[in-house]
């Protein structure tokens, strides 16, 4: 039987168009040339660091050369990590200078509090979504304060009442268009410059103090909203 046989334009060609990563892992594992144009298409599916991990990932990403990083777009980080390798996870995020989406969940983050700093140079976030940041609040608003991103879509949970959830997220006041919000106290009349015009959808969850008289100056143009207080304990 006749075989076909593909030049290696044509094959790297077809990389783009390869849905699942498992396949476009198969396909790039090959030959050597294709697995080394092929790696910066397998990092653009999302990319999950868990505490089984991210000594791994670190070594694959500097393994497969600098730009590698530069190939992460979607990052999410979920649970604690061993002490040594705290560090990795910052490395891995500060090299990752075209991260889109990002999300930390169960206090990776919070173990180094200098990843915040990572965190408040990373210009092309459009996803945000931090949680568990109760011990490292100061660092949190230092960082939303200082990131110049055009952030769309944020989840945040502050666990604290003492936060002006209005002023902490001003820099992102003409991008955001999606935001749910957790765990502050939202009391502050809103000033002009702090007002949302472009988000239409709103959640709120166990936000104390709120006033109809600040909500609607701070979001004119909502369209959506969601409120869930919790009263001793319950949802409501």
């Amino acid at each position: 039987s006749n075989k076909m046989h593909l030049n290696f334009d044509t094959l790297a060609a077809l990389i783009p168009w390869i849905e699942e990563r498992q396949d476009l892992f198969s396909f790039i594992s090959t030959c050597s040339a294709l697995y080394r144009v092929g790696v910066p298409a397998l990092l653009g599916f999302p990319c999950r660091i868990t505490q089984t991990n991210p000594a791994a990932f670190h070594s694959f990403l500097l393994s497969t050369g600098p730009s590698s990083f530069l190939g992460i777009r979607d990052l999410a980080l979920y649970c604690y990590v061993r002490p040594d390798e705290v560090e990795m996870v910052r490395d891995i995020l500060n090299r990752a200078r075209n991260i889109e989406s990002l999300i930390s969940e169960g206090g990776m983050l919070d173990q180094d509090p200098k990843a915040y700093r990572v965190l408040a140079t990373m210009q092309a976030l459009r996803h945000l979504e931090l949680d568990f940041c109760r011990d490292s609040m100061s660092e949190v608003l230092a960082a939303l304060a200082e990131l110049h991103a055009p952030i769309r879509h944020l989840m945040i949970k502050f666990c604290s009442e003492k936060v002006d959830v209005l002023a902490a997220l001003a820099t992102f006041c003409h991008t955001l268009e999606y935001a749910a919000i957790s765990d502050v106290s939202l009391l502050k009349p809103t000033q002009s410059d702090f007002r949302y015009t472009n988000l239409t959808s709103l959640s709120l969850v166990s936000v104390k103090n709120m006033k109809l008289s600040i909500l609607a100056p701070a979001f004119p143009n909502l369209t959506e909203l969601q409120v869930m207080l919790d009263i001793d304990g319950q949802a409501v």
